[in-house]
């Protein structure tokens, strides 16, 4: 009998942990319909609103993103140094400790943006030249100058977003998270729509619109800290060299993996203009837009791997940890498997979305494609990345990054590049 209840209780005790983790996992995906509208909305209005500009315009944000990606690379470092350290001062219930760490992640983060946002306008045009496009006559130098400068000014708020809104769920409040999404996707539609028909700001009213709708967010986000009902806080106090210590290294794994993929960005960028021209660039930027839509499976286990191991170390839990890594394996899998399908077989059609060139379509929706088929073994690579990066395993993790991100680039550089030469 009592071998009976022993295993009933470790059954029930499995079933929560699985419980817990699929509540996490689908709580964040449901967030990203929000996110995916967005990426979107702003895509088609890029491709099509501008004329004959559109093409090269298109070209431009894809051209900018090694920027993007350098200010991910360090709100990567912060949210998820943030994030996992809250996790693990939260599965020692030291709820002090926990507020600590999201002041101090919050300071360095502002400080951190507010550092990029002066570089990116103060030396824009030498920036734009090293990304590849030199000539300051050329539509793509302008449309990625304006376009730059509208995402500087929102830097700051998107990296209190990045810090902040992960936090909420382990607060028990996804209502919160799930307004200040809705609320970011919707103004971002609104605003884009008056930059495009009344305004006509062009490519700098199109960031712009993105980074004012961002702090229109963080009104239903940060409120939340300072709210009774709730236990995490941000606090006034003072900040603790050792905990930026933690901060930062319990994130820098995930920021090395960032560096990576930056680097890799910036050397495929340059490649691809010299191999396809600026239709190797434009296929490029298509399919980094549909990578950001059908990569929400993946995004939304990356943050769940991380927070639900962050408190299994906390609580030095090694089932938690077994099952974290079960569940990751099976869910993220699954999602994978079914956003890669789903690429591959509407892959022309996505394409039309942003091309209108017949010609133009057939090459792009083959590298739509390949991504496609591609979204299951990221599954994994995501998986053994956060797993190692939240565990404290930084040596694995920063081996693992590199062989990775080393191989990835010469691929997309031999198939984007061939599929598109002219």
């Amino acid at each position: 009998m009592m071998k009976r209840r022993g295993k009933m209780k470790k059954k029930t005790s499995k079933n929560v942990l699985d419980r817990a983790f699929l509540h996490q996992f689908l709580g964040m995906i449901l967030l990203s319909p929000f996110n995916v509208i967005t990426t979107i909305v702003d895509t088609l209005f890029i491709s099509r609103a501008f004329g004959e500009l559109s093409p090269s315009y298109l070209s431009a944000v894809g051209l900018i993103t090694p920027i993007n990606m350098f200010f991910f690379l360090i709100s990567n470092i912060l949210g998820n140094g943030t994030n996992t350290s809250v996790s693990r001062a939260i599965g020692k219930g030291d709820r002090k400790q926990a507020n600590d760490m999201i002041r101090v992640g919050v300071t360095a983060g502002l400080a951190s943006a507010l550092f990029v946002t002066l570089a990116a306008l103060i030396f824009t045009h030498p920036i734009i030249g090293i990304l590849g496009a030199g000539d300051r006559t050329s539509a793509l130098h302008n449309g990625a100058v304006d376009y730059l400068h509208g995402f500087a000014i929102g830097a700051p708020g998107l990296m209190m977003l990045q810090i902040l809104m992960p936090i909420l769920p382990l607060d028990s409040d996804m209502k919160h998270t799930s307004i200040a999404s809705g609320v970011m996707a919707v103004s971002d539609i609104i605003l884009d729509a008056v930059n495009v028909f009344v305004i006509k700001g062009g490519m700098f009213g199109m960031a712009l619109a993105s980074s004012v709708s961002i702090y229109l967010a963080l009104i239903f986000v940060i409120p939340h800290y300072f709210k009774k009902r709730y236990a995490l806080k941000l606090c006034k106090g003072s900040i603790s060299l050792n905990d930026l210590k933690e901060v930062v290294t319990t994130g820098a794994p995930a920021g090395f993996t960032s560096a990576l993929y930056t680097v890799q960005s910036f050397t495929l960028n340059r490649m691809l203009i010299y191999t396809g021209g600026d239709i190797a660039l434009l296929a490029n930027s298509v399919v980094g837009t549909l990578s950001g839509i059908f990569c929400t499976t993946n995004n939304a286990l990356g943050s769940t791997v991380h927070t639900m191991i962050g408190i299994a170390a906390g609580e030095e839990n090694i089932e938690s940890v077994r099952r974290t890594r079960s569940n990751s394996l099976k869910y993220g899998t699954i999602a994978n498997a079914v956003s890669g399908l789903l690429m591959i077989a509407f892959a022309p059609m996505l394409t039309m979305i942003f091309v209108k060139d017949p010609g133009t379509v057939s090459s792009v929706a083959v590298c739509v494609r390949l991504f496609g088929a591609a979204l299951m073994i990221m599954s994994l690579n995501c998986y053994n990345q956060s797993f190692l990066e939240a565990s404290g395993q930084k040596k694995k993790a920063s081996a693992f990054a590199l062989l990775y991100t080393g191989i990835l680039p010469v691929m997309n550089f031999i198939l984007l590049g061939s599929i598109t030469h002219n």
